[in-house]
């Protein structure tokens, strides 16, 4: 496993990190498969074949599973007390919106985190889904909302050392990085081999703060973690524009070239740019975890397969490069 330093924070982190969305997730994904939750022993054997390989960076929320990824990783951390690990979770996407705006409610969501978790301190703690105005901003632009000073007196507490914000838009995380007040971004669904619109100021302006940078939902919430030949004709719905299936066909005559396997190739392509500093995908099985881990030390892509894979991503149609937003 190789390391890099997620930007400012100075942590250093492992280039795969273990997402922890599949040990309980709450929709299906974006292939349209219905997911279950995962037995508490199979996430144990996870966690144990992803520190043995490594890993030391773990990510979870609130959402997933309303705190039951939360509790099952932290017995997984509790069977493991000599584990050294970077926990990052969130909090967010609540039943009543306004509980996004009750400072109370947000410190005891925090304070609770930390209780599933077994830790007295959180090392990363995250607004979930920093887009959606209607949940945390007066105002976007300065980040203006009671959020900010819920977690900044978490902080002053001793409950988390470092703020974050995620989304599955980047432009509307651009002005949010301007501001100066996150350590780090968990960007998903924004940058992977057939979406890039995170490259069209997102990670730019990460650089030029030294925010840092986490890619989740590698695999596009399984579009792109292995191949569908059938998708070409009819394929599931967030590859319905015409310019998403021209990008497939390509991208699929490459890895009858190049002969690896598709969730490698996204991976890699990724730690391929110095702007990302952990890839976090989510798997659901100790043999995806060790897939996932092992890519680290692979090391680069040949020149001609990024030449590729670059005049794929830029096959990709502005208008299709990212839903409506604010929402």
């Amino acid at each position: 496993m190789k390391y890099r330093t997620l930007g400012r924070t100075g942590l250093r982190v492992s280039e795969i990190g273990l997402g922890g969305y599949m040990f309980a997730p709450i929709f299906a994904d974006h292939a349209c498969r219905k997911l279950d939750y995962l037995p508490e022993q199979l996430v144990d054997e996870i966690f144990e074949t992803s520190l043995a390989l490594g890993v030391n960076y773990v990510d979870t929320a609130y959402k997933y599973g309303f705190g039951e990824s939360e509790r099952m990783i932290g017995q997984a951390l509790a069977n493991r007390p000599d584990a050294e690990c970077i926990i990052a979770t969130k909090i967010g996407a609540y039943d009543e919106i306004e509980k996004h705006r009750d400072p109370d409610f947000l410190l005891r969501g925090i304070d609770k985190a930390r209780e599933l978790l077994q830790v007295d301190t959180i090392d990363i703690m995250q607004i979930h889904e920093a887009d959606v105005v209607a949940w945390w901003w007066d105002d976007l632009n300065s980040a203006k909302g009671e959020v900010v000073g819920a977690l900044e007196e978490a902080r002053n507490r001793g409950w988390v050392r470092f703020i974050g914000i995620t989304s599955t838009y980047a432009t509307p995380l651009i002005p949010l990085v301007e501001t100066g007040i996150f350590d780090l971004i968990l960007m998903a669904e924004t940058y992977d081999l057939l979406w890039r619109h995170a490259n069209r100021g997102l990670l730019q302006t990460c650089e030029r703060h030294n925010v840092g940078v986490v890619v989740g939902t590698p695999f596009h919430q399984g579009v792109l973690s292995v191949r569908h030949d059938e998708w070409l004709e009819s394929p599931p719905p967030d590859l319905t524009p015409d310019c998403r299936r021209r990008q497939l066909a390509r991208l699929y005559r490459l890895l009858d070239e190049i002969d690896i396997p598709l969730a490698e190739l996204g991976i890699r392509w990724l730690l391929n740019d110095p702007r990302i500093h952990c890839v976090v995908p989510g798997p659901r099985n100790p043999h995806e975890a060790e897939l996932n881990a092992r890519v680290s030390g692979l090391g680069p892509l040949d020149d001609h397969i990024l030449r590729e894979l670059d005049e794929i991503g830029a096959m990709e149609e502005l208008e299709h490069a990212e839903r409506k937003y604010p929402r």
